[in-house]
């Protein structure tokens, strides 16, 4: 009789089990807890390119105010689509593995379009695109890879960021005059 008990118990309870984190959802959540401390925001859901959607979640950088509002812009990796040079009068990255889906990268001057190439270059296979909106820059990832997977991706995008203008290099003051305080 108490046998039977153990089964019946054991069959109440296992379900339970299945309600716990795995392993990998542990690490995903460590990871946006990071984000969140270091002000990153991360936005569920999956990545939309041309009526497909991919399995990726977007972590979103908010950039300072430089001045003028920048328009947007997404890269995406290849091979989504093709990188044709004759129709299109954007700048065409594809030699590095990444092109310009929505935008135009003639906006950019030659040191942001060296920054940007040298940035998508150094980025993991995992992310899949980035967008530079007026207020963000976007990495839509597949959360792949161990806890030094984000550190590294934040440390990355922080430079682009600060090579850009988007951000105040460490030694920069914020303008406010330090004797007065």
């Amino acid at each position: 009789m108490s046998g039977w008990l153990l089964l019946a118990a054991l069959l109440v309870l296992a379900p339970i089990s299945w309600l716990w984190p795995s392993s990998r959802e542990r690490l995903r959540m460590k990871w946006r807890q990071q984000a969140a401390t270091s002000g990153v925001r991360v936005r569920l859901g999956p990545l939309k390119i041309k009526d497909k959607m991919y399995p990726a979640t977007a972590y979103q950088w908010v950039r300072e105010s430089t001045g003028a509002p920048l328009s947007y812009m997404r890269w995406l990796r290849q091979p989504h689509e093709p990188c044709d040079d004759s129709a299109s009068e954007n700048k065409c990255t594809s030699s590095i593995g990444w092109y310009c889906d929505q935008g135009d990268e003639s906006r950019l001057n030659p040191a942001e379009y060296q920054a940007l190439q040298h940035f998508l270059q150094a980025l993991p296979d995992e992310v899949l695109a980035v967008e530079r909106g007026s207020a963000t820059v976007t990495l839509w990832w597949r959360e792949v890879g161990g806890l030094e997977a984000w550190t590294s991706l934040d440390a990355q995008v922080r430079e682009f960021m600060w090579a850009l203008g988007d951000l105040k290099g460490p030694t920069e003051s914020d303008g406010k005059d330090e004797s007065r305080r």
